[in-house]
């Protein structure tokens, strides 16, 4: 009866090892920006700056925004513009941090938005200013 025991214990560790060596996809979450008229409104955007390789600050109308990719982007930064494209097209088109939502480098390379949120005016222009100091 001793044997049992220990090929059970063998056998899950076993099992344990190979779990283990699978490695697991984080979860792409998205929390979209709310209520929808607080979202980018993508046909106003006067102005943009790419602060890291997976983030940009931009100027639309009255509003300022800290827009993060869900990876790399290439061409974002190395080219002279970006274009937004919105998942949500009622009304004016607005970037909200939703699935869908995507940013298009200047090579035409579609980089998925994760987050969209709302920076005030003094917030954009010290990242503005950081950035065109480098």
């Amino acid at each position: 009866m001793k044997s049992l025991p220990f090929a059970l214990i063998a056998l899950g560790a076993l099992g344990a090892t190979g779990c283990a060596s699978q490695p697991s996809q984080p979860a792409v979450t998205y929390t979209p920006l709310r209520p929808y008229s607080a979202c980018m409104d993508i046909t106003r955007i006067r102005e943009w700056y790419v602060t890291g390789p997976k983030s940009l600050i931009v100027s639309s109308g009255p509003d300022y925004y800290d827009v993060y990719l869900r990876t790399r982007c290439t061409g974002v930064g190395t080219g002279g513009s970006v274009h937004f494209a919105a998942k949500n097209q009622v009304g004016r088109p607005r970037v909200c941090g939703e699935m869908g939502d995507v940013v298009y480098s200047s090579s035409g390379v579609p980089c998925p938005v994760q987050s969209v949120r709302p920076i005030s005016r003094d917030q954009f222009r010290a990242m503005e200013e950081a950035v065109l100091k480098r």
